[in-house]
């Protein structure tokens, strides 16, 4: 099946449903900064900091830190989802967020962040059943997409949970 089929529903704007979210809070503590976001979404997110696509989290201008939640724009390439976790390990890395959690889409698109950095080399969960997200513009649950996503966990660097991170980022 190509990328194409895999996500050919036309529309970017998914937006997480709130068990995700609140476990996500309770993991974390809190959530400050969602850098892929929207003004509907925050209602429910609450981060202190949110970036939208009128003021995009990629901008270097807008900084990611403290406790982070990403749930990236899809693409049908991934340009977009690859952009988004380069730079959710970049400030993992070189410290400038204390933790994280990300919405992986679909399995494949753990294979292909593998690129930048295996997202297996952090505490993860596939959830049992396929995700519902919600139509950011509508509002309204979708239908269960084609595959199964994960929520990857980037832990504060102190609890000997994380894995040495060498090389590309340092």
């Amino acid at each position: 099946m190509t990328p194409e089929a895999l996500h050919s529903s036309g529309n970017s704007r998914w937006l997480t449903p709130e068990f995700i979210i609140e476990a996500s809070r309770a993991l974390m503590g809190s959530i400050d900064c969602d850098p892929a976001s929207e003004e509907s979404a925050n209602k429910y997110i609450k981060a202190s900091t949110y970036y939208t696509e009128y003021n995009s989290g990629l901008d270097p201008a807008n900084t990611w830190f403290g406790n982070v939640w990403l749930n990236p724009p899809g693409d049908k390439r991934g340009v977009l989802t690859k952009a988004f976790y380069a730079r959710l390990i970049s400030n993992y890395v070189t410290n400038k967020i204390t933790q994280a959690c990300y919405l992986c889409f679909s399995l494949n698109q753990l294979a292909t962040l593998q690129d930048i950095y295996a997202p297996t080399h952090f505490p993860f969960v596939i959830f049992r059943q396929r995700i519902q997200f919600v139509d950011a513009r509508t509002g309204k649950v979708g239908t269960q997409p084609a595959h199964h996503s994960a929520l990857i966990y980037l832990p504060p660097k102190n609890t000997g949970m994380s894995l040495q991170m060498e090389g590309r980022y340092n």
